[in-house]
């Protein structure tokens, strides 16, 4: 699906953040320490996910694995940095629902050499709900100085990456007959994970 140019370049940037990361974990606090550690393994899944390309030819059970355990860990930070989501601990409630939406398209809608379009749709509209709230919670406590604080600017790039995982596949779903849209919905969320990563590993420097 990719060259092995674009497969180590986003290997490569996908490394970075977690590199950058490495060296400030001892300042971090909880929240951004989950954020390293979601980093950590997607760059650990995308290397299995290659691994598998090669040796079976389908990488798509990859992800399947991977779509729960990453939204199950950001919505961890969640429940770190919303009070509300503390509280009552609603971020491990969403991040469970998170895996049974998984299980339920795994097993009745898209098997493991499939895309798991749906869950990943649901999962994106779930995340971009947690993200409003903490943009909401940012814009009623600071305003002005709201898009210099590190954690709001790391919602903005979740954001971004939830809202194109919705649509791209929202269109893979509607228009799943055509091959090419398939191919032009992966490719997008390949840049656009690239564009979250690095993203992140510029927040991390500072």
């Amino acid at each position: 699906m990719f060259t092995v140019v674009e497969f180590y370049s986003y290997l490569m940037c996908l490394t970075l953040p977690v590199v950058i990361g490495m060296r400030g974990l001892g300042r971090f606090d909880r929240s951004l320490k989950m954020i390293w550690l979601w980093m950590a393994v997607t760059l650990a899944s995308e290397l299995v996910a290659g691994l598998a390309g090669l040796l079976f030819g389908n990488n798509l059970w990859v992800y399947h694995l991977y779509t729960p355990v990453s939204f199950w860990m950001i919505a961890v930070y969640y429940n770190h940095r919303l009070p509300v989501f503390r509280k009552y601990r609603l971020g491990y409630l969403v991040g469970m629902t998170g895996i049974v939406v998984e299980l339920v398209d795994t097993l009745h809608f898209h098997a493991y050499d499939q895309m798991d379009s749906y869950a990943i749709v649901i999962t994106s509209v779930l995340g971009l709900a947690m993200v409003l709230l903490d943009i909401g919670r940012g814009l009623m406590a600071e305003r002005g100085a709201m898009l210099r604080n590190p954690y709001v600017q790391i919602s903005l790039l979740f954001g971004f990456f939830w809202a194109s995982a919705a649509l791209m596949l929202g269109s893979q779903i509607i228009f799943s007959p055509l091959q090419v849209v398939a191919m032009a919905s992966l490719q997008f969320l390949w840049t656009v994970n690239i564009a979250v990563h690095v993203g992140s590993g510029y927040i991390f420097s500072r």
